[in-house]
């Protein structure tokens, strides 16, 4: 009998120290500075059936399954697959998951132990396993058999072939120590360790070793076996390990003995992983020095982890007890977001010093400076010019220079120097300054280009020395001493003292650029609000959304370790080889999918920093991209009109019985939204492939003969996956078109006159018409799958994919303003469904439907755009008439009486937020104006709700075109509204 034994440590002494430090500079806050790691958090409102996670593992197929206290969720990336005790679970709390070697999926329940057998749940008898007998923790044994800790029968033995069964059950009666089991270990030689309460269990060969836990009030939570094969215990005050025949405290370099530990687990580096409550995560070495600690001050959404797990990806998942799941991207970025100590995350300008500081110009708090760990930070109340930043540089001598919509200002020996209109600028807003190969500064402003050199401006120039536009968003010069700019009308390069311009009527993809690079082979990039475009010289080339840029509004461009270009974008960062990008969105890392206008620099030690509007995010220089290997591919349902069809079985189908649906999946966690299907209906090789967005897909009518469904899927320019997910079934025809029919009319036909003949032959000649228009039907067919690929297959409204093409034509339509959006939210739906059922449900949502498309003009989009929301987009209408449609559809809504069983009468109500667009912003890109308009719509009908629900509310903007910023309503609501940028009305 072994002991456990607790150092006796004195309390740590708690030690205050206060730091007295005088603004010996220009510095009037200094801040300590937390970096954030780029986690996806996923809630309840994602899909996740609680927030209480316990255990997480990963199927053959590549799904990820979740154990909560209400069932179990899989995860395939994008969407969750909730199983409760309608699917077999003996009870819906789950606490430990098993993927055993032949790729069984075991649940360990409240209720007892349950096993998946690709379908549903199965699980054992009460007569075999009493309800009230909790399963704790289930482990495979090397030999293959099941071992479950439990409380009430202690260790249970089960034999998993060919249906499981119950070998042994070691409890009190039998002789072991415990019949309450919390946690469970198999070691690399087979021998089973338990844990309770009080003691550690060791079982080999029917006989037990007891380990007391005498003197220490803990109990054994998790068992782990280290790489060097030793045990390991967390308790609820630290970790200890088998020392000969006894437990001893196992001291880490950070002191985690008064913390309670839920799991201790390897990677795939050999890095320990310990969960704990209350303190978040820790990762160790093999020799227990710390390598990271992660918590809620790092992106953890709270500091309790119940485990974690590291998928096939290399992503870790982090299961929290209240916080849902959080998923730690393997790529190497690294962000800052909104803090107390970085009060303004839009960043316009970056720029590192000679001493390796990082300067970070925003839009509307000054200068922040981070160096040494430490942020710091500069505004007009220390000598700034203006509080928006758009530009900064280093000059010659080490001096940082920032460009402000009031003029420059630069700090030389801690005296605060400005610039402006009185100085000789151009111009009081300045956009860009660059340094000369000379050390002379060149500055583009709204009014004009400068040259400053020798402490003064030596020369402006402007539209009457040939510049194309006054506005110079960005100067560069190349590696032959040229001077490029870009304008708000063009391309421009000063040589010899003129200018040489180029425009969109000479192949630029747009006269707007916001950034300009040269390679080292001479190629010059352009960033345009219309695409990203590359110059040599003599010929322009463009790329777009149409060849994989993710938005064209493409805002800054830097240079790769290898040559790649990256393009900071309204819609992520994208990395162009040149000929695919890859696409960088927050779901790979970035902070913030909008990167500001030239807010890009790249650091000494090759890292890429992107300033955007929610912070700012630096890519390592060796930074790689999720991966792009192609995804599993897997077929979820095919059914008809009838039934579920099975999917592991050929399938014999009846040709009036041919309406099909064919839902699938690919799974990636970290790309899930760049995956792309494409799929077909084959007859023979040569039948063609056609690609969708979508995960279902409707066929129909179909005519006899044999038919392979296949499916695959790509992540973003990735491959394809080479083996597609596949169905194959024969539709068989009606018996007046099968051979023995032909043969009986045939012999019937020569005991018959020669008119019955003739009519007989009549008959055969529109058999074979008939089955030359199936023929002709099953070609056609693929034809009329575009419809379903842009409207909801329930409510047969158009979906998101045809909004998007909606506000695309509407973008480059000549009159579509005025525009009105109203979005529309079914009141207390989730209690319809729960109350009725989701059949009922379905019924409703489809009545609704029907009622919004009566009741909108046949001109305006009506879009089902997800759950129980709905959009409606309204192209040249008053307000009048928004205001007034908006009235009319939540009084239709509450006469929608409609009827249940027994007569009973369901009663509706809806909540409706619009937003009236009278105009654009000439400078920002319509659809994303638009796509912006939606999202404040939202936030319309939300604050409907908060209102009391059965009632609208709508926004209308009222600031003049040129000054309409939509992110700035979006981030500071009550902010537009009371400077009268926007117009609350309600009834």
């Amino acid at each position: 009998m072994s002991l456990f034994i607790k150092s006796d440590k004195k309390n740590n002494k708690q030690v205050i120290v206060i730091l007295l430090f005088c603004c010996l500079s220009f510095f009037s806050t200094q801040y300590s500075f937390s970096q954030e790691l780029p986690y996806a958090n996923l809630s309840i409102s994602d899909g996740l059936e609680d927030m209480v996670i316990f255990d997480i593992e990963q199927d053959n197929q590549g799904f990820l399954w979740m154990t909560t206290r209400t069932g179990i969720n899989r995860f395939d990336g994008s969407r969750f697959w909730t199983y409760n005790r309608s699917s077999g679970l003996p009870h819906n709390l789950v606490r430990d998951l098993l993927k055993s070697k032949d790729g069984t999926l075991w649940a360990a329940s409240e209720a007892g132990l349950a096993w998946f057998d690709g379908h549903q749940f199965q699980s054992f008898s009460p007569a075999q396993w009493p309800s009230h007998v909790s399963a704790r923790m289930v482990k495979e044994a090397p030999d293959g058999t099941i071992w479950v800790a439990t409380y009430g029968m202690g260790l249970v033995h089960i034999n998993p072939e060919p249906t499981p069964s119950i070998i042994e059950v070691f409890d009190n009666d039998s002789g072991f120590p415990s019949d309450r089991v919390r946690s469970l270990l198999i070691d690399r030689q087979g021998q089973v360790w338990s844990g309770d309460s009080k003691q550690v269990i060791k079982t080999n060969n029917q006989q037990h070793q007891i380990y007391q836990l005498t003197g220490l009030s803990s109990e054994v939570r998790t068992l782990f076996e280290n790489e060097d094969g030793n045990i390991w215990i967390g308790t609820r005050q630290g970790i200890a390990s088998l020392n000969g025949n006894e437990f001893t405290p196992l001291e880490f370099e950070v002191d985690i003995s008064e913390q309670s530990i839920n799991s201790i687990s390897l990677d795939s580096q050999s890095n320990v992983w310990v969960s704990s409550r209350d303190f978040g995560a820790y990762k160790f070495d093999q020799n227990r020095k710390l390598l990271q600690h992660l918590n809620m001050s790092n992106g953890l959404p709270d500091n309790s982890i119940n485990h974690i797990f590291e998928d096939n990806e290399k992503n870790l998942w982090f299961g929290t007890y209240g916080g849902g799941i959080a998923r730690l991207s393997a790529t190497n970025v690294t962000n800052w977001k909104a803090q107390s100590n970085m009060p303004n995350p839009n960043v316009y300008a970056i720029i590192q010093d000679n001493n390796g500081c990082i300067w970070i110009g925003t839009n509307g708090d000054g200068v922040s400076l981070l160096c040494d760990g430490k942020m710091k930070h500069i505004t007009t109340e220390d000598g700034l010019s203006h509080n928006k930043v758009l530009t900064a540089i280093i000059d010659q001598e080490g001096n940082p220079w920032f460009g402000t919509l009031h003029g420059i200002t630069y700090i030389k020996n801690g005296e605060y120097i400005k610039l402006h209109t009185d100085e000789g600028l151009s111009g009081p807003v300045i956009y860009h300054i660059i340094k000369s190969q000379d050390g002379s500064l060149w500055i583009g402003t709204n009014n004009g280009l400068d040259h400053y050199k020798n402490g003064r401006i030596i020369r402006s120039y402007s539209t009457s020395d040939g510049l194309p536009d006054n506005r110079i968003n960005r100067v560069f010069e190349s590696h032959d001493g040229g001077l490029w700019l870009a304008s708000s009308n063009g391309l421009s390069l000063l040589k010899d003292g003129a200018f040489i311009n180029w425009s969109t009527d000479d192949g630029l993809g747009a006269n707007f650029i916001n950034d300009i690079f040269e390679d080292k082979n001479g190629l010059l990039w352009l960033a345009t609000n219309d695409g990203f475009s590359s110059f040599d010289g003599q010929k322009f080339t463009t790329w777009t959304t149409a060849e994989g840029l993710p938005h064209n509004n493409s805002t800054a461009i830097l240079p790769g370790k290898n040559g790649e270009i990256w393009v900071g974008t309204s819609r992520g960062v994208a990395i162009f080889d040149g000929e695919n990008f890859t696409v960088i969105t927050s779901r790979e890392g970035l902070v913030f999918d909008l990167v500001n206008r030239g807010a890009g620099f790249k650091d000494p030690d090759g890292n890429l920093w992107f300033g955007t509007g929610k912070g700012i995010s630096k890519f390592d220089a060796d930074f790689k991209p999720g991966s792009a290997s192609p995804p599993p591919v897997h077929l979820l349902k095919v059914m008809n009109e009838l039934k579920i069809l099975p999917l592991d079985n050929s399938n014999t189908i009846k040709e009036q019985n041919t309406n099909l649906n064919f839902t699938f999946t690919a799974i990636s966690f970290q790309r899930a939204p760049d995956i792309i299907y494409r799929y077909r209906l084959a007859t023979d090789e040569n039948t063609p492939w056609r690609e969708t967005r979508l995960n279902e897909i409707q066929i129909n009518s179909l005519a006899a003969g044999d038919y392979l469904f296949q499916v695959t899927a790509k992540i973003g320019n990735g491959n394809w996956n080479p083996n597609p997910a596949q169905f194959s079934f024969s539709v068989t025809p009606p018996f007046w078109k099968t051979a023995w029919f032909v043969v009986l009319a045939i012999m019937a036909a020569v005991a018959y006159l020669i008119y019955r003949n003739w009519r007989n032959n009549q008959h055969a000649m529109a058999l074979e018409q008939t089955v030359q228009e199936r023929t002709k039907q099953l070609e056609e067919l693929n034809e009329g799958l575009d419809w379903l690929a842009n409207h909801d297959n329930l409510t047969r409204l158009s979906n998101r994919h045809h909004v998007q093409q909606v506000l695309e034509q509407i973008s480059l339509s000549a009159n579509p303003l005025p525009l009105g959006f109203i979005n529309i939210d079914l009141d207390y739906f989730k209690k319809v469904n729960d109350e009725f059922g989701h059949d009922f449900g379905d019924r409703v949502l489809k009545t609704f439907s029907q009622m919004l498309k009566k009741t909108a003009d046949s001109t305006y989009t009506v879009s089902r755009w997800g759950g129980e929301e709905f959009i409606i987009i309204c192209p040249q209408a008053d307000i009048q008439t928004i205001n007034k449609l908006a009235e009319h559809i939540i009084k239709k809504c509450r006469t929608l009486n409609i009827k249940f069983k027994d007569d009973k009468e369901i009663m509706l109500s809806c909540s409706v937020g619009f937003v009236y667009l009278p105009h654009f912003n000439p400078e920002i890109d319509k659809i994303s104006q638009m796509e912006k308009a939606i999202q404040l719509g939202d936030k319309a009908l939300y604050q409907a709700k908060d209102n009391g629900r059965d009632q609208w509310q709508g926004y209308v903007i009222m600031q003049p075109a040129c000054d309409m910023v939509f992110s700035q309503y979006l981030n500071d609501l009550k902010k537009a509204v009371d400077n009268g940028w926007i117009k609350i009305i309600s009834p």
